[in-house]
């Protein structure tokens, strides 16, 4: 039996490489759990849960590697398709989805292999919402350059926050810059 961590969460013994949440027994992140949503104030606009609904709540801690961002990136594209989100919805969560998961990995955790990044994601047949947290010291999303100013141009900082606004219908940061929120709502179909 597992003991409970600080966050309130199972702590199973776990292979290293297993992303935290996920009882080792079980394939990575197949383990689908229900977030008391009403317990933190950033997930604000999530439904209520309930088992007939066709929402899905999952929560995985995964380690500063970019293979594992991959399998949450896909687990997440998994469900939308079943909702049938269109191919332009899924086209732009996905590259979202990818640049909020490498700018964690990467910019927030620094690749460190002691660190994790914490996904949770909402589902439902209407929308999706993603909130990623890393353990890094953050940053302020309106100190990164415009990258479409002539100056910065040829810089390479600055893509990912513009394409992830662009692609999203709403990215929200935490006052400590290492936690996103975003949401995307299926498009109307034309």
């Amino acid at each position: 039996m597992g003991r409970v961590s600080p966050r309130g969460e199972n702590a199973f013994q776990q292979p290293k490489g297993t992303p935290r949440g996920l009882r080792p027994e079980l394939p990575a992140l197949t383990r689908m759990t229900q977030l008391n949503q009403h317990s933190d104030p950033f997930l604000k606009s999530q439904p209520t849960p309930s088992l007939m609904a066709d929402t899905i709540h999952f929560e995985v801690e995964i380690p500063s590697e970019t293979s594992q961002g991959h399998d949450v990136q896909e687990r997440i594209l998994a469900l939308l398709e079943a909702r049938e989100f269109s191919a332009k919805d899924l086209f732009g969560v996905k590259l979202a989805l990818e640049e909020a998961l490498v700018n964690a990995i990467k910019h927030g955790n620094g690749m460190d292999p002691d660190k994790t990044v914490r996904v949770r994601c909402t589902v439902n047949s209407t929308m999706v919402e993603i909130d990623i947290e890393d353990e890094g010291e953050g940053f302020d999303p309106e100190d990164v350059p415009d990258p479409t100013d002539d100056d910065n141009l040829e810089k390479p900082s600055g893509r990912g926050l513009m394409l992830m606004r662009a692609f999203m219908s709403s990215v929200e940061y935490n006052s400590q810059g290492n936690r996103v929120l975003m949401a995307k709502h299926r498009s109307q179909e034309d």
